[in-house]
């Protein structure tokens, strides 16, 4: 406390020794310091100090300043030194530039992902005043569910009843069209009928034609990609198209713009864009956005909506129907709705990703500073020496700065090299264009090197330039300078990074075994795909079923709503005929009457829907909602809905009569035929939920066809032969169910394989930080080990002696890790509605991987220590 008082503080005596020339230095001091005692005198030590500093301040000028030839002499001088050091420490500034090269590159890898993803939708200039109209329906029974998409018609008349909206658009006729140039067909995806505005609420670059002379009605805008594929190298302006409606109608288009293609940064892919030709088109189901006018309030709209919902939806007791305003670049990682236009991501996986960019950051910022201080260790001597032959300390700190700079420098470099090279592959397996800005990437790059420079010097190197050159004892003790709790921490450290990522690897493989194993209750295996059928191939179904199985290798065909892997998500109230009091909320999937049996369900109750219920397949344009409710039906559910209904007993379900309503929407009454076991429509991230399954023509829309594999290419071509001869001018879908049920976990698929070359690359950077670690106490304790290999000890004797403190804090690590991984990977198994648990093997693995990387390096640098002459290792010393 004396101390304190009687002298500024040190910072403020560094910053002049800084400043000041050393000509000026002692004189300056001097008459600053007598200032300083007066003023503590007179006015107390704080304001004693503020005035120091304030001259300290004002003394900075010109003359004052050291030369910067001084400085250039200086630095040049010591560059040279250190690049000399550089080149005869081969092997430990190899360790010490990869094992932070490798941890910038994740670090820049990680930030690139990140960015991207925090950047959806935001290239859009009006995007703080875009939302999309989003709605939750639930009732007193348990229906709960909310939908990215509208059928309300009220909804067109938000801009008339609200004046904070500007503009209304809505995105129509969202499933894949038909396509028509020539003798040419096609089928597209993300091909939209959309009002005339959206060019005014969202931002797409014309390559040709103009905004205002597009989407008019029967004109169509195309992406430079789509026109492209359907024009080739003619110009595609003023050409027209076949293009089918909500109806499945072809009308023709004219071409009048292209433009380019959206980014991937955003959530609304689009390959084309129809106009919406008149008003009355602008009904049933569309993505729906608003635009508010500048400086209106989102909030102010949300007061107001219940008043108009409750005026305009004549809701039944219980019921409620909740309009939600999502902000636009929020969608791609908060909106996880139903009938999302593209699967979106998650901000949790965003989380995990930062945090294991900083784990694997820090690992290569631990390495770094151990193999820093080793190497300062290793210096002391040399600092002694500089400083008895006239060094100033301040010009040593410089030294080892400049050293930490220059080899965090090389590694910023040669992680940017090899980002650069790489990038392609990480974009491709990615899956897509990664945006982000370079330029904050090299400034992040920056940033971090001298973060970690100056870390490195503070912790490792600097406690070294405090010896005096008169401490000539301390110059030759350095072998007891690094057996502190500092070694200790910084190893530990690297130890729990290493464990906590190789035991998350393990169970995320584990799930993601499990996921891709599990039976899911129905054969997926040698099943074809005929997928987004339209009806005018439907109308012939029955007879290009009949043709299918004639064809050596078919062995069924049946016909289905949603191939399994397509969520369902179409909730009904299901009630029980007579029994009006029982209801329960199901989903609905359609199958032809055959399909249970071609999937390989398995009933654990009754059978399959009886034939009589077949209907000709006569169908209308479009989906027809009369007589509905007077058809002749049978249901099949499965065992979550016969347990919502109140059948323990799945017997006591045949029979029963049902039925199944959802919104004007109502399927007449009929009997269960039968109870089947419960099968995952979904992924395993979803809970299984109620099911009925009934037969309707006019909802089926994929083909299913069972085949053996002795001759898939002969089959596959048959099957386009006959699809030919039936509908020349109707594109084929083929694929296979197997394989879209593995494309429904690529996500996950990428997290392990992501998370494994995480684990590797910690693994690797451990290892270096823990080779050269281990080097150097060999090196230390050379002489003793010299001594008790003349008495007879054996290499494993010495492993013995040198591995106790390493295991110890390897068992400390666990101790902490392990409970933290159980709490971190119980949150996220909870994703997933069916998962593995954690038995223990993931830590015996892990640990047991940890003690084999210890022992391993310590025995490589004892053997490869042990083959030199006790001798001349004594005599060395």
């Amino acid at each position: 406390m004396g101390e304190e008082l009687k002298y500024p503080r040190k910072w403020m005596r560094r910053l002049l020794s800084l400043i000041c020339h050393n000509d000026y230095l002692e004189e300056v001091e001097g008459d600053l310091f007598e200032l300083f005692q007066k003023h503590s005198q007179t006015h107390g030590r704080w304001v004693a100090s503020a005035l120091y500093l304030f001259n300290v301040i004002q003394f900075m000028q010109p003359f004052s300043f050291n030369s910067p030839q001084y400085y250039r002499t200086v630095s040049s001088t010591y560059i040279r030194v250190i690049f000399r050091s550089m080149k005869r420490k081969k092997a430990i500034t190899a360790l010490n530039v990869f094992g932070l090269a490798l941890a910038f590159l994740i670090s820049m890898s990680i930030f690139a992902y990140v960015s991207h993803e925090l950047s959806y939708d935001k290239y859009h200039q009006k995007r703080d005043r875009i939302f999309r109209v989003t709605y939750r329906f639930q009732n007193e029974i348990g229906y709960d569910i909310s939908w990215a998409r509208m059928n309300q018609s009220w909804v067109n008349e938000l801009p008339t009843a609200f004046p904070e909206i500007e503009k209304l658009i809505r995105l129509q006729s969202f499933r894949s069209r038909d396509i028509k140039i020539g003798n040419k067909n096609f089928r597209e995806n993300f091909s939209f009928a959309v009002d005339k505005e959206i060019l005014d609420v969202f931002d797409f670059e014309f390559i040709e034609g103009s905004k205002a002379q597009s989407l008019t009605p029967y004109t169509v805008v195309l992406t430079s990609s789509s026109a492209k594929k359907y024009f080739g190298d003619k110009n595609p302006i003023g050409q027209s198209m076949e293009i089918s409606n909500d109806k499945e109608i072809k009308e023709t288009y004219v071409v009048t713009a292209i433009i380019k293609d959206p980014p991937s940064n955003t959530h609304l892919p689009i390959n084309l864009l129809t106009s919406i030709n008149n008003e009355s088109d602008r009904v049933g189901w569309a993505y729906t956005y608003i635009v508010l006018k500048e400086h209106a309030s989102i909030q102010s709209l949300k007061e107001k909506i219940p008043d108009f919902i409750s005026d305009h939806e004549k809701l039944s007791e219980g019921d409620k129907l909740t309009v939600v305003f999502q902000p636009l670049p929020s969608i791609h990682l908060h909106s996880h709705l139903s009938r999302e236009i593209t699967s979106n991501s998650d901000v949790r996986k965003i989380i995990i990703f930062v945090f294991v960019g900083l784990f694997l950051l820090a690992i290569g910022t631990i390495n770094f500073i151990n193999i820093n201080t080793i190497q300062s260790l290793d210096r002391v001597k040399e600092f002694g020496l500089r400083q008895s032959l006239g060094a100033k300390k301040g010009e040593l700190k410089t030294y080892i700065i400049l050293e930490s700079m220059i080899i965090g420098s090389t590694s910023a470099i040669l992680a940017m090299v090899i980002y650069i090279f790489g990038l392609p592959f990480y974009e491709q397996f990615i899956g897509h264009t990664l945006v982000f800005n370079f330029l904050e990437m090299v400034g992040y790059l920056i940033v971090l090197v001298v973060a970690i420079s100056f870390l490195s010097t503070l912790v490792a190197s600097l406690p070294m330039a405090k010896l005096h050159y008169n401490q000539i004892s301390a110059w030759f003790s350095f072998s007891k300078g690094y057996k502190s709790t500092q070694k200790r921490i910084l190893i530990g450290l690297q130890f729990s990074t290493v464990l906590l990522l190789c035991t998350s690897m393990v169970i995320v493989q584990r799930q993601f075994t499990f996921m891709t194993n599990k039976k899911l209750g129905y054969d997926s295996e040698q099943l074809l795909v005929l997928r987004n059928n339209n009806r005018k191939v439907m109308r012939k179904y029955e007879s290009l079923k009949a043709e299918m199985k004639n064809i050596p290798g078919i062995y069924d065909v049946t016909a289905i709503m949603e191939v399994p892997s397509v969520p369902v998500k179409d909730q009904g109230l299901v009630t029980i005929l007579d029994q009006p009091m029982t209801k329960a909320s199901a989903d609905i999937q359609i199958m032809d009457l055959n399909g249970a049996e071609v999937l390989g369900m398995e009933f654990i109750a009754g059978g399959s829907l009886p034939e009589h219920l077949r209907q000709n397949m006569d169908l209308p344009d479009s989906i027809m909602f009369d007589g509905f409710s007077t058809k002749e039906r049978g249901y099949i559910i499965n065992q979550a809905a016969c347990r919502s209904l109140g059948w323990q007993n799945p017997e006591d379900a045949i029979g029963q009569h049902i039925d199944w309503t959802i919104g004007n929407i109502s399927l007449n009454h009929g009997p269960i035929a039968g109870v089947i076991k419960d099968f995952h429509q979904e992924t395993l991230l979803e809970e299984i939920r109620p099911l009925v399954i009934t037969y309707e023509p006019m909802w089926v829309k994929n083909i299913l066809v069972k085949i053996s594999t002795d001759n898939p290419f002969t089959l596959h071509e048959s099957l386009e032969e006959l699809w030919e001869n039936y509908f020349p001018n109707e594109p084929l879908e083929l694929s296979y169910l197997s394989q879209e049920l593995e494309n429904l976990y690529q996500d996950e698929k990428k997290q392990l394989q992501l998370i494994s070359i995480f684990t590797v690359v910690a693994i690797l950077i451990a290892f270096m930080g823990l080779y050269g670690m281990m080097a150097y106490s060999i090196k230390l304790r050379l002489k003793e080990l010299g001594i008790r290999k003349v008495l007879g000890s054996s290499w494993l004797d010495t492993t013995k002696l040198l591995s106790k403190e390493y295991i110890i804090i390897a068992v400390v690590s666990m101790c902490f890790v392990f409970p933290l991984v159980n709490w971190v990977m119980k949150i996220w198994l909870a994703n997933y509605a069916y998962h593995v648990t954690m038995n223990g093997s993931e830590y015996l693995l892990s640990g047991a991987f940890l003690m084999i990387l210890i022992l391993f390096t310590l025995t490589y640098n004892i053997v490869r220590n042990g083959n030199k002459n006790p001798t001349l290792v004594l005599k060395s010393e």
